[in-house]
């Protein structure tokens, strides 16, 4: 992730060994890991960050917060967190939502167990943001009946895609400019309850394959209107969404935006350029940044496997597995694992946060950290942010059964 006051990056699993004759890497070259950052007005703790991944530990029934909730995010935040980034809330219901399993800020009446939410996390002295996506041209229902609504889904333009690993088999109906408006208020409503219940920001999900990313991709948006057939069209609902929960909650309401740095197309047959590419990615991290975005993240999406790109470990571990595509056997090679990394490092060339060019810490590696963004791990063990902190105040090595600090990757 790449802050308006620190830089930073998602990083995914990987494996660290020694090298043969060399005595194993204590934590001191992670040390700015466990300083603390700046996002736009909000201070982190330190520069480990829980994502947005979805627990499901709620329901669209439920009007004040479940138990459950309170208690994993609040553990999250005691373990030792910088950043706590809440999983969305639908903002558009039904449409923008594909299982029951999610709490909703649609409405006002959201507002106060939403409050719950953020007293159980702020308690523990971690700051935290809400994500905020729409499911947009999902199939529906997604993965069987019966679906949450009737009819098709909704998108940029009626393009779909048949694959098992993917959520697009349905033609999805296009958006009128007036919907689109729509959903631009959506958002921007949804902001300001999640301010109003206490939380320090949102994180505005255009990645994966979400509603948002459907407008920025070429391959998904054959749009010729306002929303379309320019990279600033494509990008005017993300970047109007920015500035508009700006103009409403104010600039110290901390937005950041979820992006893919690219989206690849050839495990399915389809042509990467006509795909988002890595240097129209870098065009739209220009536009954000001038729309008043205060932090990026960058992911990855490939058409066909829906999850691979933001959970890389799906299609990567523990090695280099093989994969049948169609009728042809795929050796996928380990060093794809680093793509996010690569996509990191040119992003932080690409913009111009304040704080960007200050002086990094330098990795055994040659490499520079700036920041370990992480969803699963924190799933598995909410307080293993706490024991990366006390390994490394004793001076050793973490554990690596329950350290992230193992798994770290380094910048170029």
């Amino acid at each position: 992730m790449l802050s308006r006051s620190c830089s930073a990056r998602k990083i995914g699993p990987t494996r660290i060994a020694p090298r043969r004759g060399v005595a194993p890497t204590t934590t001191a070259p992670f040390e700015r890991l466990l300083q603390p950052g700046k996002i736009g007005s909000v201070t982190t703790r330190n520069r480990i960050v829980k994502t947005g991944a979805s627990m499901c530990y709620w329901h669209s029934d439920h009007v004040r917060m479940s138990e459950k909730a309170k208690a994993y995010y609040g553990a999250v935040a005691r373990g030792g967190v910088g950043l706590l980034i809440i999983e969305s809330p639908a903002v558009d219901w039904p449409h923008g939502s594909r299982w029951k399993e999610r709490y909703r800020i649609d409405d006002d009446r959201y507002i106060e167990g939403m409050a719950e939410l953020a007293e159980a996390i702020h308690v523990h002295g971690c700051p935290t943001f809400v994500q905020m996506w729409h499911d947009g041209h999902w199939q529906n229902p997604l993965f069987g009946a019966p679906g949450l609504f009737e009819g098709p889904p909704i998108g940029a333009s009626p393009v779909n895609l048949e694959a098992i690993g993917d959520f697009h088999r349905d033609v999805p109906r296009p958006l009128s400019v007036g919907e689109i408006e729509e959903i631009i208020d959506k958002f921007a409503s949804a902001a300001v309850r999640v301010q109003k219940a206490g939380f320090d920001g949102v994180d505005v999900n255009a990645a994966s394959s979400h509603l948002l990313h459907n407008f920025l991709s070429p391959y998904w948006n054959r749009r010729e209107d306002e929303y379309g057939d320019s990279p600033e069209n494509r990008a005017r609902l993300v970047t109007t969404i920015v500035r508009e929960v700006k103009e409403r909650c104010g600039d110290d309401f901390a937005v950041t935006v979820l992006m893919n740095g690219f989206e690849l197309g050839r495990m399915v047959g389809i042509a990467d350029d006509e795909c988002l590419t890595h240097p129209l990615a870098l065009e739209y991290a220009k536009l954000f940044e001038q729309a008043g975005a205060d932090a990026l993240q960058v992911r990855s999406q490939w058409l066909g496997f829906h999850v691979s790109g933001f959970f890389p470990d799906y299609l990567f571990y523990p090695e280099r597995p093989s994969r049948w595509i169609g009728s042809r056997r795929v050796q996928l090679q380990g060093a794809w694992c680093r793509s996010e990394c690569a996509l990191a490092a040119a992003l932080k060339k690409a913009v111009e946060y304040p704080g960007h060019h200050s002086r990094p810490t330098r990795s055994r590696s040659g490499g520079t950290l700036s920041a370990r963004w992480s969803g699963r791990l924190h799933r598995n063990d909410p307080a293993h942010s706490g024991r990366s902190r006390s390994a490394e105040q004793a001076g050793g090595r973490p554990d690596r059964r329950h350290s992230p600090l193992h798994r770290l990757r380094y910048l170029p």
